[in-house]
C-alpha cells in the first residue's frame, strides 16, 4: 500500500515478502497489490477487496497471506476494521502473516495486544499526517495558489516558481514542471471570459430561467471548455460558482482522507479575492438570490397525489412525459416521495400492473415502428444501389459504409404551454452524423420527417413547438420519398468529397 515515491514502496515490500517465502519454503501463487497513497478505507483498495473475495471462495488456492507489516494491511481509523479483515481470513482457513513484525505465535495473548497497539499506532500516524498535510494545504490556498483542481471556464492555470517568477500556462492535463512550483488561476481566453459574463448578464433578466438559458446557449451552438453542450446542471453550477466573483474556495466536500474526517471537524478553505474576478460580487449575490427564489415551494404528499389524480381525470392515458404539462411535479419528485411511479399510481387507485403494461406496450410499439422504419430506409436505399447496414449496438444505420444515420421518433405530449413534440433524451456520446426526426401521428403513422446534422440536432430544445419546426424548413422532408432523395444526395456529396481527397 505505497507508491514508488514513499519510503515503503511496492518494490521494497515485494522483496521482503519474497525473502520470507524463500526462507519458509513457501510458494507465492498470487499477488494482490494496491498502488495507492492511503489505506484508510477499503472501498478504494481493489487489490485487498479481490483478496478477501478469493479467500471467501470454497476452492481458495492458498492457505497463507504474506503482508509486509500492520500498516500495509491498512491504516483504518477504526482499528476494529483491521482486526475484522484479519479475522475474516482466519475464519476461512487462511492465516495472515506480517513478515516484518516479530509477534511470535500470532494467536498468543501477547501477539493480540501488540497487534492492537500497532493498529492504533498506524491509525494515529495517518490522522496526525492528515492534520499536518491539511495545514499545509490551507496555507497554500490562502497564499492564492491552487491545489490541482480543474479551473472553471474562463480561467487557466499558470505556473509560479518558488521564487515567485511567472512561468507558462498549463494546458488541459498538463502537470507543473517542478514539484516546488506552485499553480495559480489566471484569466483565460477572452471569448470564454466574455461568455461567462454574458451568461450572468442574460440570467439577470427577470424573464430568463436556467432552462431558457440552456436552450438559448445550445441553439447558438455554444459549448463549455470541454466542447460539451450546456445542460441544466452545468449552467446552474456555473451560476452558483463563487470563483467568478474572485473568491477561491477549496475543500467544500468532505473526504474520508481529509484531516478532520475522523473527528468530524471539516471546514473548507476560503481565499476571498484570491483570483481575478470575472463578475462583481454584487452581481454574483444577486444571481444567488434569484436562484434561491426560483425553487417552487415543496409540496406535501397529499398535494402531489391530488395533482396526479386531477391529471388522470383530464387525460386517462397520460404518460410520465405528460404529467408536468398537466399540472403535476416532475416524475423524479414522485419517485423520491413514494419510491416509484407505480406506488404513486396505486395510491390514487390506478392499477400499477395495468399502468406498467401500458407503458411497456407503448415502448415496444415505438421500438417496433423505429425498427420497421430503419428496415424500410435500408430497403429503399438498397434498391437505389446504396449499401446500408444497421449497427445494432450503436443504434444507427451505416449508409454507403461512411454515413451514420440515427432515427428518433417524436410524439406529441402535453407541455405547460400546450401540445408539443418531445425529443428523446440522447446523450452527446450517441454516435451519428445525421439524425432523422420522424414526427408521429397518434395512430402510429408518420406525419413527416426532418433530417438534422449532428451539431444542429443537439441545439434543438427538448420540447419543440411548431415555430421551431417552421424555422427548420431547410431540413424538412414532407414524405418518405423526399427523405430518401435527401439521403442519396448526402451520400453522393460525401462520395465526391472522399474521391477528391484520395491520393492519385
Amino acid at each position: 500500500m505505497s507508491t514508488d515515491q514513499q519510503d515503503l514502496s511496492i518494490g521494497i515490500q515485494r522483496a521482503a515478502i519474497r525473502k520470507y517465502a524463500v526462507e519458509q519454503k513457501l510458494e507465492v501463487v498470487a499477488t494482490y497489490e494496491d498502488s495507492g497513497r492511503s489505506g484508510l478505507v477499503i472501498r478504494n483498495r481493489k487489490g485487498m477487496l479481490g483478496l478477501l473475495r478469493d479467500i471467501a471462495e470454497k476452492d481458495c488456492a492458498f492457505s497463507q497471506v504474506l503482508v509486509y507489516d500492520i500498516s500495509r494491511w491498512g491504516r483504518f481509523q477504526n482499528t476494529d476494521a483491521s482486526a475484522y479483515y484479519d479475522y475474516l481470513c482466519r475464519l476461512n482457513g487462511v492465516e495472515v502473516i506480517y513478515v516484518a513484525e516479530a509477534f511470535g505465535d500470532p494467536t498468543s495473548p501477547m501477539a493480540t495486544v501488540i497487534k492492537g497497539l500497532k493498529r492504533a499506532m498506524a491509525a494515529e500516524y495517518s490522522r496526525e499526517l492528515a492534520v499536518k498535510t491539511r495545514a499545509g494545504q490551507r496555507r497554500v490556498v490562502q497564499m492564492g495558489f491552487s491545489l490541482g483542481s480543474t479551473p472553471a471556464i474562463g480561467y487557466r492555470r499558470q505556473v509560479v516558481s518558488r521564487e515567485g517568477e511567472m512561468k507558462g500556462i498549463l494546458g488541459f492535463g498538463e502537470r507543473k514542471p517542478m514539484p516546488s512550483d506552485r499553480v495559480r488561476w489566471v484569466l483565460g481566453p477572452s471569448h470564454e471570459v466574455a461568455l461567462v459574463r454574458r451568461i450572468f448578464r442574460l440570467y439577470a433578466d427577470p424573464e430568463m430561467s436556467i432552462s431558457g438559458l440552456v436552450n438559448l446557449l445550445n441553439r447558438e451552438g455554444l459549448t463549455n471548455r470541454n466542447s460539451k453542450i450546456f445542460t441544466h446542471r452545468i449552467v446552474r453550477d456555473l451560476l452558483t460558482c463563487e470563483t467568478f466573483a474572485g473568491n477561491f474556495v477549496w475543500g467544500r466536500s468532505a473526504d474520508v482522507h481529509a484531516a478532520g474526517a475522523a473527528t468530524g471537524h471539516y471546514e473548507p478553505v476560503r481565499n476571498n479575492g484570491g483570483i481575478p474576478a470575472i463578475i462583481s460580487i454584487n452581481q454574483w449575490e444577486k444571481t444567488q438570490r434569484k436562484i434561491s427564489k426560483g425553487f417552487w415551494p415543496k409540496k406535501g404528499h397529499q398535494q402531489l397525489l391530488d395533482d396526479l389524480r386531477k391529471a388522470f381525470e383530464k387525460k386517462p392515458d397520460a404518460t410520465e412525459i405528460d404529467l408536468p404539462g398537466l399540472g403535476c411535479s416532475v416524475p423524479f419528485t414522485y419517485r423520491r416521495a413514494f419510491g416509484s411511479m407505480a406506488a404513486a399510481y396505486a395510491l390514487i387507485g390506478i392499477d400499477p400492473l395495468a399502468w406498467l403494461q401500458r407503458r411497456t406496450t407503448a415502448q415496444h410499439r415505438s421500438m417496433a415502428i423505429a425498427s420497421a422504419f430503419r428496415g424500410d430506409v435500408a430497403a429503399w436505399l438498397n434498391l437505389e444501389g446504396v449499401p446500408v447496414t444497421y449497427v445494432k449496438g450503436a443504434r444507427h444505420l451505416l449508409v454507403n459504409r461512411c454515413l451514420k444515420v440515427g432515427v428518433d421518433l417524436v410524439w406529441q405530449a402535453h407541455h405547460k404551454t400546450g401540445l408539443k413534440a418531445r425529443l428523446a433524451k440522447r446523450a452527446p456520446g450517441f454516435d451519428f452524423d445525421q439524425m432523422i426526426l420522424m414526427r408521429m401521428n397518434d395512430d402510429g403513422t408518420a406525419k413527416d420527417f426532418f433530417m438534422f446534422p449532428r451539431v444542429h440536432y443537439f441545439q434543438l430544445p427538448l420540447w419543440i413547438g411548431e415555430t421551431v419546426f417552421d424555422a427548420a424548413s431547410a431540413y424538412h422532408c414532407p414524405t418518405g420519398t423526399s427523405l430518401i432523395a435527401r439521403l442519396r444526395h448526402l451520400v453522393e456529396t460525401q462520395s465526391i468529397g472522399n474521391s477528391l481527397s484520395d491520393p492519385l
